[in-house]
């Protein structure tokens, strides 16, 4: 298809992304899960008019969700199998739970899931092109859920039938570049550092942003707020720092970049609240920049290195887990510490925090759902999930998450 309003800041041919075969190799070498809790009906139910329709629950990524979740220990509700893995993080709209399946290259591709939040019970599934699948995470706007596919295929599928509504394939393949939907736009990246502007209409392009030549960069999830799409472009290249963009969501341009000084790399998803923007750096710093020019506000150093997890925005707070399981609440107009959480104890953060209700949840390396009061600066119950890269949602006293054996699990 054509781009209209392109804005490049590089050129030269296309490379194309290795198979998927890898990844689903590790997942397929781990031993198979234990038994899971068979399906069971709570006796009363939480209706809510809630939703969490992107990763981190919004276009703004601040990582909190409607909620309400579990308080005390919670039990299995329901699991059900889906494919061989599942990286993909749950939205739920409707009453609907949207998520991405990944499975054999051998055999039939991955696949998008819709399925009942109370039961369990899978109402439709798109089933994907051999060989392909889905790492990121959909969503939902409009009755339609979008979602990315490793093979670089973005699709438009009714949220009601499981229909097509439409599809567009880009240049290079998206891993963990999660679509953000604002006013009409789908905005996703790839491994060759582009950002595309999609109209959710019917798939055109409105504009594509290029950094970096070949696959020297790749575009994380972009985080859209007020006009702008703030997205991290980290380098491929040894001693080549990441990148945060600003760019207009309308046209494309670039309004500014940033590149942290001595503290690491930008990495994760940004968050955007109060004319903020708010990223962690992989030696274990938090940077507040104005949202008009990316000039530094404030600077958050933890002194414990960040891999991958991004920063949750809650109520004036901005709270990051690191490396070793520290979790970190600071002020969001200071960077000034305001709590003492309690750390984890079974290893470093795996996947990245989400609040609700005063809640943080959280996932463990060793693959341990974490649930911490922020205001009694406690643990409230921790429970194993086989995590592996999906985040929770928390919605209508559930916790729904994906786990690394392929199964969607909801504890209540």
């Amino acid at each position: 298809m054509p781009s209209h309003g392109a804005c490049s800041r590089r050129s030269g041919p296309h490379s194309p992304g290795p198979g998927l075969l890898i990844v689903l190799a590790v997942a397929l070498l781990i031993a198979s899960p234990g038994p899971h809790a068979a399906q069971a009906q709570p006796d009363d139910w939480a209706d809510s008019d809630e939703s969490v329709t992107m990763l981190r629950g919004s276009a703004a990524r601040t990582g909190v969700h409607p909620g309400p979740g579990p308080t005390s220990s919670p039990k299995h509700v329901w699991s059900v199998h889906l494919g061989d893995l599942i990286v993909s993080s749950p939205v739920v709209a409707d009453e609907l739970v949207y998520i991405g399946s990944v499975s054999p290259t051998i055999a039939a591709g991955g696949a998008l899931h819709a399925l009942d939040l109370l039961t369990g019970v899978e109402i439709w599934r798109v089933d994907l092109d051999r060989g392909d699948g889905i790492l990121s995470t959909p969503a939902v706007a409009n009755g339609v859920v979008y979602v990315a596919t490793y093979d670089g295929v973005v699709l438009a599928i009714d949220a009601t039938t499981g229909e097509e509504v439409w599809r567009s394939t880009l240049d290079e393949p998206i891993y963990y570049s999660s679509p953000a939907v604002e006013d009409g736009v789908l905005y996703v990246g790839d491994i060759g550092g582009r950002l595309y502007a999609l109209d959710t209409e019917d798939g055109r392009r409105e504009w594509e942003f290029a950094v970096g030549e070949g696959n020297e960069r790749s575009m994380g999830t972009p985080a859209v707020a007020d006009g702008r799409v703030y997205v991290v472009a980290p380098s491929a290249r040894r001693n080549e720092q990441s990148e945060l963009f600003a760019l207009d969501a309308e046209t494309g341009e670039e309004h500014w970049s940033f590149v942290a000084e001595d503290v690491g790399e930008v990495r994760g998803t940004p968050a955007i609240a109060d004319g903020r923007v708010y990223v962690p750096t992989t030696l274990g710093s938090v940077y507040a920049l104005s949202a008009r020019d990316g000039s530094v506000d404030w600077r958050f150093d933890s002194e414990r290195e960040i891999s991958a997890t991004s920063t949750v925005v809650v109520d004036d707070e901005v709270i990051v887990g690191t490396d070793d399981g520290a979790l970190h609440a600071v002020d969001a107009e200071t960077g000034e510490r305001t709590r003492n959480l309690p750390d984890m104890t079974g290893g470093g953060f795996l996947t990245s925090p989400t609040v609700a209700d005063g809640v943080v949840y959280s996932v463990d390396t060793g693959g341990a759902l974490y649930a911490v009061d922020l205001d009694a600066e406690k643990e409230l119950w921790t429970v194993d999930t086989a995590s592996l890269g999906s985040s929770p949602a928390i919605i209508d006293g559930l916790v729904v998450i994906g786990d690394e054996f392929g199964f969607l699990v909801a504890f209540g």
